[in-house]
Protein backbone atom coordinates (compact mmCIF):
# COMPACT_ATOMS: atom_id res chain seq x y z
CA UNK A 1 0.00 0.00 0.00
CA UNK A 2 1.25 3.50 -0.80
CA UNK A 3 1.23 6.37 1.70
CA UNK A 4 1.86 10.06 1.06
CA UNK A 5 3.41 12.68 3.32
CA UNK A 6 4.66 16.24 3.10
CA UNK A 7 8.14 17.52 3.77
CA UNK A 8 8.86 18.81 7.26
CA UNK A 9 10.63 21.86 5.84
CA UNK A 10 7.93 24.44 6.57
CA UNK A 11 8.39 24.83 10.37
CA UNK A 12 12.16 24.84 10.09
CA UNK A 13 12.15 27.29 7.22
CA UNK A 14 9.82 29.68 9.03
CA UNK A 15 12.09 29.52 12.06
CA UNK A 16 15.13 30.20 9.86
CA UNK A 17 13.47 33.13 8.10
CA UNK A 18 12.36 34.71 11.38
CA UNK A 19 15.91 34.34 12.70
CA UNK A 20 17.29 36.08 9.63
CA UNK A 21 14.76 38.91 9.86
CA UNK A 22 15.18 39.53 13.58
CA UNK A 23 18.90 38.86 13.84
CA UNK A 24 20.15 40.66 10.75
CA UNK A 25 17.93 43.67 10.26
CA UNK A 26 20.85 45.99 9.57
CA UNK A 27 22.15 43.69 6.80
CA UNK A 28 18.85 43.45 4.92
CA UNK A 29 19.48 46.58 2.87
CA UNK A 30 22.53 44.91 1.30
CA UNK A 31 21.20 41.39 1.03
CA UNK A 32 17.60 41.78 -0.09
CA UNK A 33 18.19 39.74 -3.23
CA UNK A 34 19.61 36.85 -1.23
CA UNK A 35 16.75 37.11 1.22
CA UNK A 36 14.13 36.99 -1.55
CA UNK A 37 15.87 34.02 -3.20
CA UNK A 38 15.97 32.22 0.17
CA UNK A 39 12.25 32.76 0.71
CA UNK A 40 11.38 31.57 -2.82
CA UNK A 41 13.52 28.44 -2.45
CA UNK A 42 11.99 27.68 0.95
CA UNK A 43 8.44 28.08 -0.31
CA UNK A 44 9.15 25.96 -3.41
CA UNK A 45 10.60 23.23 -1.22
CA UNK A 46 7.66 23.37 1.18
CA UNK A 47 5.10 23.21 -1.59
CA UNK A 48 6.61 20.74 -4.03
CA UNK A 49 8.57 18.23 -1.91
CA UNK A 50 6.51 15.14 -1.09
CA UNK A 51 7.37 11.80 0.45
CA UNK A 52 5.95 8.55 -0.87
CA UNK A 53 6.18 5.36 1.19
CA UNK A 54 5.14 2.02 -0.24
CA UNK A 55 4.97 -0.99 2.07
CA UNK A 56 5.11 -4.34 0.33
CA UNK A 57 5.47 -7.84 1.72
CA UNK A 58 9.29 -7.83 2.06
CA UNK A 59 10.34 -4.29 1.05
CA UNK A 60 9.58 -0.72 2.06
CA UNK A 61 10.08 1.83 -0.74
CA UNK A 62 10.92 5.33 0.58
CA UNK A 63 10.87 8.04 -2.10
CA UNK A 64 11.31 11.82 -1.88
CA UNK A 65 9.80 13.61 -4.87
CA UNK A 66 10.17 17.25 -5.96
CA UNK A 67 7.24 17.90 -8.28
CA UNK A 68 7.39 14.90 -10.58
CA UNK A 69 11.15 14.27 -10.26
CA UNK A 70 12.56 11.75 -7.82
CA UNK A 71 15.22 13.29 -5.57
CA UNK A 72 15.89 10.32 -3.33
CA UNK A 73 14.72 6.73 -3.42
CA UNK A 74 15.62 3.78 -1.27
CA UNK A 75 14.41 0.23 -0.92
CA UNK A 76 14.52 -0.89 2.70
CA UNK A 77 14.56 -4.59 3.51
CA UNK A 78 13.81 -6.06 6.96
CA UNK A 79 17.47 -7.01 7.55
CA UNK A 80 18.46 -3.31 7.22
CA UNK A 81 16.04 -2.23 9.96
CA UNK A 82 17.24 -2.38 13.56
CA UNK A 83 13.81 -1.59 15.04
CA UNK A 84 10.63 0.38 14.51
CA UNK A 85 9.99 2.95 17.24
CA UNK A 86 6.62 4.50 17.92
CA UNK A 87 6.27 7.72 19.88
CA UNK A 88 3.83 10.47 20.66
CA UNK A 89 4.42 13.74 18.78
CA UNK A 90 1.73 15.96 20.27
CA UNK A 91 -1.61 15.59 22.02
CA UNK A 92 -3.20 13.63 19.17
CA UNK A 93 -0.35 12.87 16.75
CA UNK A 94 1.78 9.75 16.76
CA UNK A 95 4.75 8.91 14.59
CA UNK A 96 7.07 6.05 13.81
CA UNK A 97 10.80 5.96 13.22
CA UNK A 98 12.56 3.31 11.19
CA UNK A 99 15.84 2.89 13.06
CA UNK A 100 18.39 1.60 10.57
CA UNK A 101 21.44 -0.54 11.29
CA UNK A 102 23.51 1.67 8.97
CA UNK A 103 22.67 5.10 7.64
CA UNK A 104 19.98 7.62 8.43
CA UNK A 105 16.82 6.87 10.36
CA UNK A 106 13.49 7.59 8.67
CA UNK A 107 10.80 9.49 10.56
CA UNK A 108 7.30 8.66 9.40
CA UNK A 109 4.90 11.37 10.55
CA UNK A 110 1.53 12.58 9.29
CA UNK A 111 1.18 10.26 6.33
CA UNK A 112 -2.11 9.73 4.54
CA UNK A 113 -4.03 7.42 4.77
CA UNK A 114 -3.82 6.91 8.52
CA UNK A 115 -3.48 3.14 8.24
CA UNK A 116 0.29 3.44 7.93
CA UNK A 117 0.77 2.43 11.57
CA UNK A 118 -1.18 -0.80 11.18
CA UNK A 119 0.74 -1.60 8.00
CA UNK A 120 4.11 -1.00 9.70
CA UNK A 121 3.14 -3.19 12.65
CA UNK A 122 2.04 -5.93 10.27
CA UNK A 123 5.29 -5.59 8.29
CA UNK A 124 7.31 -5.89 11.51
CA UNK A 125 5.41 -9.01 12.65
CA UNK A 126 5.70 -10.75 9.28
CA UNK A 127 9.41 -10.04 8.87
CA UNK A 128 10.68 -10.38 12.44
CA UNK A 129 11.58 -6.72 12.98
CA UNK A 130 11.61 -5.63 16.61
CA UNK A 131 9.20 -2.89 17.62
CA UNK A 132 9.50 -0.45 20.49
CA UNK A 133 6.38 1.60 21.21
CA UNK A 134 6.26 4.13 24.02
CA UNK A 135 3.47 4.05 26.59
CA UNK A 136 1.96 7.28 25.20
CA UNK A 137 2.04 5.81 21.68
CA UNK A 138 0.05 2.77 22.82
CA UNK A 139 -2.51 4.97 24.59
CA UNK A 140 -3.04 7.10 21.47
CA UNK A 141 -3.28 3.99 19.25
CA UNK A 142 -6.02 2.57 21.47
CA UNK A 143 -7.79 5.94 21.32
CA UNK A 144 -7.59 5.96 17.50
CA UNK A 145 -8.90 2.41 17.29
CA UNK A 146 -11.78 3.28 19.62
CA UNK A 147 -12.70 6.33 17.51
CA UNK A 148 -12.59 4.22 14.34
CA UNK A 149 -14.91 1.63 15.90
CA UNK A 150 -17.34 4.39 16.94
CA UNK A 151 -17.36 5.76 13.38
CA UNK A 152 -18.35 2.41 11.93
CA UNK A 153 -21.24 1.94 14.37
Amino acid sequence: MTFYGKSKVVPLSLLMISYIILGNQHHLEYGRLYFVILIIMTLATAIFVNIRLTIEEKIIHYTVVFGKYTIYAREITPDQIKEIKGKRLSWYLIGNTLVMKKGLNYQLQQFKPDTIFEQLEQFAEENGVSVNFSKDYKVLRRRQERLEREKTM
